[in-house]
């Protein structure tokens, strides 16, 4: 419900799908088309790799680009998924942009002989009866599959220089607008110097790059969270851009304090934030998040622990996010943030970037914040209550957070790597497999948190770290009479029964526990049901498939036994017309139903007419074609 359009012109890009790699097509297509003013681009991803993903996902974190996923839960040609996102487009896109292109990946919309931009030409046209421009088209060959993987700036042909490059902006006359110090204060000084004092004791360290991850705006100050290691402490300069992508005056010295984080003094008519090392220096602009609320958005929300390692984790993941629906946690359900590797390190020093871009990420958005784990269950135990029941009886404003003891569930085994129906589901999920547990873990060791983030400056993965002062916060630590934190903790990931095995078992002997009953049904029902609406379709398929093919194969044998005594004396052709498209993968998946010595089964076309032939060895080449086409229901 705009009052008016957000963008003037945006793009809709048809579904990304088929097996070529897209990287280098997704930057060349964004690029040309900012160049001819488009502000903000809308795709659906129906498959894509994993290194093309993380071109995506930077320019979803630059905010100029959205996503919405396509998911097979019914199976179709790739045709019929572009209309599903042209469909979706036209109203994602309806109200929130004054004009909206809609093309593919590998097509370039150009102005010819007009002298200007699309975005120029639009603007010239005032007939308010004309809905749309049309563009003819005219085909350039391509006669090679694009590289797989970027390996440096030899691959490009040309390289277009200082084009839309961030930190080369033009500087306006706008004015800054330096506000009243008096509402920065922390501790009863102005907040910038506080930073600065507790930053360094000695002169600002100088940068040699920094890598941004998010830009937040509050009431006070924008904080800028940063990806770069070891980067505490060092002078940095906060970059303004306006509307028109214009700086807003000279970069504004600050520092990285606290930890992965830059906190800059407000401009007026800011729209996206930067940082650089240089005054003058190139930086990548960040679109604002707004932190601006006058009541939180939500009451409870998580913080999860990034997503690394071999395992996989998609029950987990499943089994985390309805244990805490149950427990009232509300979000939409589900935001991420990508964590790419612009400087090596090990996996726990992401987990120090993820704590701290999601301290702030949460900060006014949500009244209380779980940081836990994917692995990890908090529950309430002889409290009657849920976890959100158990926070609203709080009344003490000075309780920043509430601190839960730890039990390891000593987890033997490593997830299933596909879904394969709901009885796997009730044998897999960690509620229902692992209960050998250790004893509860005392006070404040490998604690979990729930806290308040308008009230912490510093959080760490087992406590708070700092809170923010003059208040006289502080942590509630739960006993585990009132809740505890049940820990699935694999044996073997990390070596991790090796090096802290033992200690735990000093806290006590091992025992039995359960997941509560109260919540273990409810629990399994909802872990069932999503996990087959997200991911059942193609094994379903499969299954489907496996009937056709044998129905196929009997209708076969019963025809041309009718004619002679060997029923399987010929090889055969059998065209059938499926309901659904189906991939050769899945018909190599569920060949082994017919497959014998003397057999064998390829899927010859793969699209809505799907010939199957059947081979045997040793005889020569006769077909039919069967009378009724065959269904996949």
């Amino acid at each position: 419900m705009m009052e008016k359009p957000k963008y003037e012109l945006s793009m809709c890009v048809t579904t990304l799908y088929g097996a070529e790699p897209k990287w280098l097509q997704i930057i060349e297509m964004i690029e040309h088309y900012r160049l001819q003013g488009v502000e903000h681009f809308y795709l659906h991803i129906h498959n894509a790799t994993t290194y093309d993903l993380k071109i995506v996902n930077e320019y979803v974190r630059t905010g100029e680009l959205e996503v919405h996923y396509l998911y097979e839960r019914d199976q179709r040609t790739d045709d019929h998924w572009q209309m599903v996102s042209i469909a979706d487009c036209l109203m994602w896109s309806r109200k929130e942009s004054k004009w909206t292109i809609f093309a593919d990946l590998d097509e370039r919309i150009l102005m010819t002989e007009y002298n200007g931009t699309i975005l120029d030409y639009l603007r010239e046209i005032k007939d308010e009866k004309i809905a749309s421009v049309k563009f003819r088209q005219q085909w350039m060959l391509k006669t090679e599959l694009l590289p797989e993987k970027y390996k440096d700036e030899k691959q490009f042909y040309s390289i277009s220089e200082n084009v839309a490059s961030t930190g080369h902006m033009s500087s306006t006359t706008e004015k800054v607008n330096a506000t009243d110090a008096s509402l920065y204060l922390i501790d009863g000084i102005d907040r910038f110097a506080w930073y600065l004092k507790r930053a360094t004791k000695d002169t600002l360290k100088k940068a040699s790059n920094i890598s941004t991850l998010y830009g937040y705006e509050f009431e006070h100050e924008i904080t800028v969270t940063v990806t770069s290691w070891q980067r505490t402490g060092f002078r940095v300069y906060c970059r303004y851009l306006n509307k028109s992508n214009k700086e807003i005056g000279e970069g504004e010295e600050s520092i990285t304090y606290p930890d992965y984080m830059v906190n800059c003094p407000k401009r007026t008519g800011t729209w996206k934030i930067g940082i650089s090392v240089e005054k003058t220096g190139e930086f990548e602009a960040l679109p604002l998040v707004n932190r601006m609320m006058r009541e939180p958005k939500y009451e409870l929300s998580m913080c999860v622990a990034p997503l690394y390692g071999a395992e996989p984790k998609w029950l987990q993941i499943i089994e985390m996010i309805e244990h805490f629906k149950l427990q009232y946690v509300r979000t939409g359900e589900l935001e991420v943030h990508y964590l790419y590797e612009r400087d090596q390190r090990t996996d726990n020093h992401w987990h120090m970037v993820n704590i701290a871009d999601c301290l702030i990420w949460s900060r006014k958005e949500s009244k209380w914040t779980i940081f836990a784990d994917l692995d990890e269950r908090i529950l309430m135990t002889e409290y009657n209550g849920t976890i959100l029941d158990y926070l609203r009886e709080i009344k003490d404003e000075k309780i920043a957070g509430i601190q839960f003891r730890q039990q390891w569930v000593l987890k033997t085994e490593l997830l299933p790597e596909k879904y394969e129906g709901e009885n796997q589901i009730e044998k897999w999920m960690p509620a229902h497999r692992w209960h050998n547990s250790s004893a509860i873990g005392p006070s404040g060791h490998t604690a979990k948190c729930i806290i308040d983030s308008s009230k912490v400056f510093r959080m760490w993965v087992h406590n708070v770290e700092e809170y923010f002062p003059g208040h006289g916060y502080f942590m509630k630590k739960l006993t585990p009479e009132e809740g505890l934190v049940r820990h699935y903790r694999d044996q073997t990931l990390g070596s991790w029964g090796e090096k802290w095995l033992n200690s735990t078992l000093r806290f006590g002997p091992l025992r039995l526990t359960d997941y509560p009953t109260k919540f273990l049904g409810k629990l399994t029902t909802l872990v069932k049901k999503r996990a087959r609406y997200v991911l059942r379709s193609r094994n379903h398929q499969a299954e489907s498939i496996a009937v056709l093919l044998k129905t196929a194969y009997e209708e076969y044998v019963a025809l041309h036994s009718s004619k002679t005594k060997e029923s399987t004396a010929y090889p055969q052709v059998i065209h059938v017309s499926p309901h659904h498209a189906i991939n050769s993968n899945d018909v190599h998946a569920t060949s082994s139903v017919l497959s014998s010595d003397d057999t064998e089964i390829q899927c010859i076309q793969c699209n809505h007419n799907i010939t199957f032939q059947f081979k045997q060895h040793n005889k020569s080449n006769k077909s039919i074609q069967l009378q009724t086409p065959i269904h996949v229901q």
